[in-house]
C-alpha cells in the first residue's frame, strides 16, 4: 500500500477513537479584495483519454509550447497493469500515447511523475516489479520516441521528477533500508541517464518518503516529503519534511512541519520566481468535536521559514505550481459538490489570501492528481473521471488558516551504493481514445487564468 494512502485509512481509524486533541486553526480566511472580483479560470478544453478499464492519472507536466502530459497506469490494454505516457497538444487534443511494461511480468507498472527538459524532452518516474520493485524513470523524446530508461534501489518506488537548467534530472522517492523500513531518496542523473550522486536520508526502523522534488532559480533542489513525528515515531503521527539539497548533493537545511496527527507533502513543492516554496499536502487529526481530513498548502522562504499555511476542508491535495503572475495554484479533490467526489483547483495569492476556488466533475468518482501552469498562464489539471457530462463551476470557499510548529530534524544525507540499469523494458502504442469508454479514464482539463 502506498504511504499516501495508508495515511487515510489512518486518519479514518481516529475518526472514530475519540482522541481529544485538537488541530489549531486561526480565524477563516478571507478573500482578497483585488482578485476576489477577478475572473474565476474558464474552461478551454476538457479531453479524457483511456480504453475499456481503468486509466488513472498521477502526474501531469506542461512544456514552454503549451503542450501537456499525462502519466499514471492503465489496465485498458493487456492482462497487466502498464504505465502510460500520454501527450497533448496546446489545444488539448491527443499528440501521441504510450504504454511501457516490465519484461517478463504481470504485476502493475506505474508513472507517479512526469517533468518536461527545455528541448522538450519528456522524463516519467514511478515503479516497476523488475528484480523486485524498483524505481524506474524514462526519458522520451517530444515525438514519444523512447531515448533511454533507467531502473535503480532496491524496493523502491520514483514519486517525483524535476530537471534543472543544465538538462540534470533529479528523481525523489523511497527505498528499503536494512531494517525494512523505507528512507527518502533522492538522485541525480545526466541527461543521458548516467547516475551522478545517489542519496537517502532517514532513521533506522521508521518510514520516510519523498512525495515532491523542485528546483531553485539558484539550482538548489528541494525535496517535500514525510516523516515520522520524532516523538512519536511509533505511533501513526507523521510530519510533513523539505529539505534544502545543493546540487552536488550537500544538505543545506532540513525543516520538519508538524500539525494534528499527520503532516504530509503529498501534493509535492513547486519554487516561485523570487525562490519561495509553496508545498501541498494533508492536514489530519481531530478537531473541536469532529475530525479534520484537510488539504494544505504551506509556503516558506529559501532559508526554511514557515511564511503561512492554509487549509481546506473536506479536501486532498494532490498537486501545486506557481504562475507566472506570482499566484499558486493547489489541486487535489473534495466531496459534495457536482453530487460526487470532484477535482478542485484553487489559486491563493503570494501573501496567502484566496483568489477564487473551482470545482470540475460529474456525478461520479473524479479528482485531480496534479496541476501545471503553461508559460501563458494556462492552467492544466491532470484529472481521473468516471462518466461523463463534467461541469466546471465555483467552489464553497473553506478556506482556514493552520497554525503548524517547526523543528529542525538532524538526520544526515547518505551515499547510497546502488547503481542505475536498463530494465529492456517494452514501449508500445496503445489504441486509447478520447471518448469515454468505461470505467476511470485520465483527463486533461485546460483553464484560461
Amino acid at each position: 500500500m502506498r504511504l499516501k494512502e495508508w495515511l487515510l485509512v489512518f486518519a479514518v481509524m481516529l475518526a472514530t477513537t475519540g482522541c481529544d486533541r485538537t488541530v489549531p486553526t486561526e480565524t477563516s480566511d478571507v478573500r482578497s479584495p483585488s482578485l476576489a472580483a477577478a475572473a474565476a479560470p474558464t474552461l478551454l478544453s476538457e479531453t479524457t483519454w483511456g480504453g475499456p478499464g481503468s486509466d488513472v492519472t498521477e502526474g501531469a507536466a506542461v512544456a514552454l509550447d503549451g503542450s501537456s502530459y499525462l502519466v499514471g497506469f492503465t489496465g485498458s490494454f493487456g492482462s497487466s497493469e502498464k504505465l502510460f505516457t500520454v501527450k497533448f497538444d496546446a489545444t488539448g487534443a491527443l499528440a501521441w500515447q504510450r504504454t511501457w511494461d516490465a519484461p517478463g511480468q504481470f504485476i502493475r507498472d506505474e508513472g507517479r511523475d512526469a517533468a518536461v527538459a527545455s528541448d522538450g524532452s519528456v522524463y516519467v518516474t514511478g515503479l516497476t516489479f523488475v528484480e523486485g520493485n524498483r524505481a524506474l524513470l524514462l526519458k522520451f523524446g517530444p515525438d514519444g520516441t523512447l531515448l533511454w530508461q533507467r531502473v535503480f534501489g532496491g524496493n523502491a518506488h520514483g514519486d517525483a521528477v524535476a530537471v534543472g537548467s543544465d538538462g540534470s534530472v533529479y528523481v525523489a522517492g523511497a527505498l528499503r533500508d536494512a531494517a525494512d523500513a523505507e528512507d527518502l531518496f533522492v538522485i541525480k542523473l545526466s541527461p543521458d541517464g548516467a547516475p551522478l550522486w545517489f542519496k537517502t536520508w532517514g532513521a533506522t526502523g521508521v518510514s520516510e518518503q519523498a512525495q515532491g522534488i523542485a528546483i531553485g532559480p539558484d539550482g538548489n533542489v528541494y525535496v517535500a516529503g514525510v516523516a515520522p513525528r520524532p516523538s512519536e515515531p511509533f505511533l501513526g503521527e507523521f510530519d510533513a519534511v523539505v529539505l534544502k539539497i545543493d546540487p552536488a548533493g550537500n544538505s543545506i537545511w532540513q525543516r520538519a512541519f508538524a500539525g494534528g496527527d499527520v503532516t504530509d507533502a503529498r501534493g509535492g513543492i513547486d519554487v516561485a520566481g523570487d525562490g519561495s516554496l509553496y508545498v501541498a499536502g494533508g492536514l489530519q487529526g481531530p478537531s473541536g468535536s469532529g475530525f479534520a481530513n484537510d488539504g494544505l498548502i504551506l509556503k516558506v522562504t529559501s532559508e526554511g521559514d514557515l511564511v503561512w499555511a492554509r487549509r481546506w476542508e473536506n479536501s486532498f491535495a494532490e498537486g501545486v505550481a506557481v504562475a507566472a503572475d506570482g499566484r499558486v495554484v493547489f489541486a487535489g479533490q473534495t466531496s459534495f459538490e457536482q453530487g460526487g467526489d470532484d477535482a478542485l483547483v484553487v489559486r491563493l495569492q503570494p501573501n496567502g489570501k484566496t483568489s477564487d476556488a473551482t470545482t470540475w466533475g460529474g456525478v461520479g468518482f473524479d479528482g485531480g492528481r496534479d496541476v501545471a501552469v503553461s508559460p501563458d498562464g494556462t492552467i492544466v489539471l491532470g484529472a481521473f473521471a468516471e462518466q461523463p457530462p463534467y461541469v466546471l463551476a465555483a467552489a464553497r470557499g473553506r478556506a482556514s488558516r493552520a497554525k503548524l510548529s517547526v523543528t529542525t530534524p538532524s538526520l544526515s544525507l547518505v551515499d547510497f551504493p546502488g547503481g542505475v540499469v536498463d530494465p529492456a523494458g517494452l514501449v508500445e502504442t496503445p489504441t486509447g481514445t478520447t471518448t469515454y469508454g468505461g470505467g476511470v479514464d485520465a483527463a486533461v482539463v485546460r483553464m484560461a487564468p
